[in-house]
C-alpha cells in the first residue's frame, strides 16, 4: 500500500542515546503527493526584541512544478517580518526560486534615546538551467537586492546565525548566452548590480552585451594545408556594448541623476596574427592589434583660480577613438648535448635554448592631431595634459610613441644520470625547467631607452615534489644614493647593473604520502 509504511521492531533514540521505548512494529503514514499545511514556528526570547515566534507559516503546493511558502516572524516589542517564497522546478529544464523579506524593526523603548524604528526589505531570485535543456541558449540569474542597512537592522535570527551582518558587499547578476549551430558566434548579455554597504553606493551595468567571434583564417587554402604568411593570417575579433554607472546613491536609482551619469559605449577589438618558417629553422611572426571605441561621455578639466579648485565637467557627446599597434618577431630553437663517459654517474647534459627577438610599434596617441588629449594650467601655472576619455569604462588611449625591440632567451637544462636501483638504466633529472631572460630597448624614449632586465627560473627537487620559482629584476642604469635620502637617484649611466627586486617561492604538496 503506497499510503503507509510498515516496519519491524524499532527503538527510540534521543541525541543518539537509546531509550527503553521499544515497539514490536510501527505503521507510518506515507504519501508521494505534496499537501498543504501549517508550518510550526520556533519560539524564544531576546532582550532587544522580546518574545518571538520565528517562521510561523503556511505551505501550499501549486500544480506540478510550483510551491509557495509564506512565513512570518512576530516579536512582542513591535518588530515583524513577512517572508514569502516560491520554488519552481521542471525536470531536465530549469529550477529556481523567488523570495522576499519585508519587515519592520523596532529597538529600544519608545520615548527613550535608544528607540529606533526602521523598514527593511530584501528581494531575491535564483534561476538555474539544466545543462541538457538547450546547449545553444543558456539563462541564469542570481539576484539579491537588499536595503542598505538590511543585515544590520533585521531581527531575523537566520541572518545573525549565518553572519550576513558581516557582508560588506552584495552582488546580483542576470545573464543570457546564445550560441549558434552553424555560425562561429557567441552572444552574451549580462546585467549586474553591486551594492557597497560601507559607502551606501551601488554600481549598475544595464546591460553589457558581448559578441565574440571564434578565431578564423582570412585566406583559408583550398587544400586545407596552410603555408606562408598570407594563408596563416588568423583573426580574433568581437564587439562589446555597455551601459555602466558607478557610485549611485540608493535614492538615485533609475532617476534622472543616474541616467545623466550613466556611461554608454561600444568597443570593437581586432587581433591579426600570422607566421611562417624562414630558412627552415626560424619562425617569423607578424601581429597587429586594433581597438575602436565609441562613447557618449567625455570629460574636460579646468582650474578655477577663484575657488582654487580643479573643475571636472562631464560632456554629453558621441565621440570615440581608435588605436593600433604592430609587432614582428623571429624565433628559433637550439639544442646542445654534452656526453660523458659510460662509467660516469652523469651520462649526458642536454641544453635547449629558445631565443626570440621582436619589434613593436605604436604611434603617440597623445599627439594633438588625434584630439584625444587636452591640457590645462594647474594652480602653479604648469601645463598639465589629460585624456578626455579619462575614467571611461573602456579606458584611455596610450600616450607616447613606442618603437622598441624586445628579446627573450628561454633555457631548459636537463641531465641523464645512472639509476641507483638499476645498474643498466638511466633517468632524467631537471636542472632548470625554465631559465628565462628578457628585456627591451625603446628607440623612441627620451631617456632610459633600456628596460629593466628580468631573470626568472623554475625548477623542482625530490622527484618533482618541491617546486622552486625565483624572479629578479635588474636595472641597467646607475643608481646614486645621497646621504640623508632613503631613495636613490637614477642616472643615465648605462652598464651599472642594480638589483631592483628579488623573490623566491617554494611549493610542496601536503597529502597522506608526504
Amino acid at each position: 500500500d503506497k499510503s503507509q509504511v510498515i516496519t519491524g521492531p524499532i527503538q527510540m533514540y534521543i541525541e543518539q542515546v537509546p531509550t527503553p521505548l521499544i515497539m514490536p512494529f510501527a505503521i507510518l503514514p506515507f504519501s508521494d503527493k505534496r499537501s498543504a499545511g501549517i508550518l510550526i514556528p520556533s519560539f524564544g526570547e531576546r532582550e532587544d526584541v522580546g518574545f518571538f515566534l520565528n517562521s510561523l507559516g503556511y505551505y501550499q503546493p501549486i500544480g506540478e512544478h510550483f510551491d509557495l511558502k509564506i512565513l512570518a516572524d512576530i516579536y512582542t516589542k513591535g518588530s515583524w517580518n513577512l517572508r514569502p517564497e516560491m520554488n519552481y522546478k521542471k525536470n531536465y529544464r530549469y529550477s529556481g526560486n523567488f523570495s522576499a523579506d519585508v519587515g519592520n524593526t523596532v529597538r529600544g523603548i519608545k520615548g527613550l534615546s535608544d528607540y529606533s524604528k526602521s523598514r527593511t526589505y530584501r528581494i531575491a531570485w535564483r534561476h538555474q538551467q539544466d545543462s541538457k535543456a538547450n546547449p545553444f541558449l543558456t539563462f541564469s540569474a542570481s539576484v539579491d537586492v537588499v536595503s542598505n542597512k538590511f543585515y544590520n537592522n533585521t531581527v531575523n535570527n537566520n541572518y545573525a546565525f549565518n553572519q550576513n551582518n558581516l557582508n560588506a558587499q552584495q552582488n546580483s547578476s542576470v545573464s543570457v548566452v546564445k550560441r549558434f549551430l552553424t555560425l562561429p558566434v557567441t552572444i552574451t548579455g549580462t546585467s549586474s548590480y553591486s551594492q557597497n554597504f560601507s559607502t551606501g553606493l551601488a554600481d549598475l551595468k544595464l546591460p553589457v552585451l558581448n559578441v565574440a567571434i571564434n578565431q578564423f583564417y582570412l585566406f583559408k587554402p583550398k587544400t586545407g594545408v596552410r603555408t606562408g604568411l598570407l594563408e596563416n593570417i588568423n583573426v580574433n575579433t568581437g564587439l562589446q556594448f555597455s551601459n555602466y554607472v558607478s557610485g549611485v546613491k540608493s535614492g538615485d536609482l533609475f532617476t534622472k541623476t543616474m541616467w545623466d551619469n550613466m556611461q554608454t559605449g561600444a568597443k570593437n577589438k581586432i587581433e591579426l596574427a600570422t607566421n611562417t618558417t624562414v630558412a627552415k629553422f626560424f619562425t617569423f611572426s607578424l601581429g597587429a592589434n586594433i581597438d575602436n571605441v565609441a562613447t557618449t561621455k567625455t570629460i574636460s578639466k579646468n582650474y578655477n583660480p577663484v575657488t582654487n579648485t580643479l573643475e571636472r565637467n562631464l560632456n554629453k557627446n558621441l565621440t570615440g577613438y581608435s588605436t593600433f599597434s604592430t609587432s614582428a618577431s623571429l624565433q628559433t630553437v637550439l639544442y646542445g648535448m654534452l656526453k660523458f663517459g659510460e662509467k660516469s654517474k652523469i651520462q649526458a647534459i642536454r641544453h635547449m635554448v629558445t631565443p626570440s627577438i621582436g619589434f613593436t610599434y605604436s604611434p603617440d596617441f597623445g599627439d594633438p592631431k588625434f584630439g584625444y588629449f587636452k591640457s590645462y594650467y594647474d594652480e602653479r601655472g604648469v601645463l598639465t595634459t589629460y585624456s578626455i576619455f579619462e575614467g571611461g569604462m573602456f579606458g584611455s588611449p596610450n600616450q607616447g610613441l613606442t618603437q622598441s625591440i624586445g628579446f627573450n632567451i628561454n633555457n631548459n637544462l636537463e641531465m641523464k644520470v645512472r639509476s641507483k636501483t638499476d645498474s643498466t638504466g638511466t633517468k632524467k633529472v631537471k636542472i632548470f625547467e625554465s631559465l628565462n631572460i628578457s628585456g627591451g630597448y625603446n628607440f623612441a624614449a627620451d631617456k632610459y631607452k633600456w628596460s629593466l632586465i628580468s631573470i626568472s627560473t623554475q625548477t623542482s627537487f625530490f622527484q618533482n615534489k618541491l617546486s622552486v620559482n625565483s624572479n629578479v629584476l635588474i636595472d641597467p642604469y646607475q643608481i646614486v644614493f645621497i646621504p640623508g635620502q632613503e631613495n636613490g637617484i637614477r642616472t643615465e649611466n648605462f652598464g651599472h647593473f642594480n638589483i631592483q627586486s628579488f623573490s623566491m617561492n617554494f611549493s610542496f604538496p601536503l597529502n597522506n604520502e608526504t
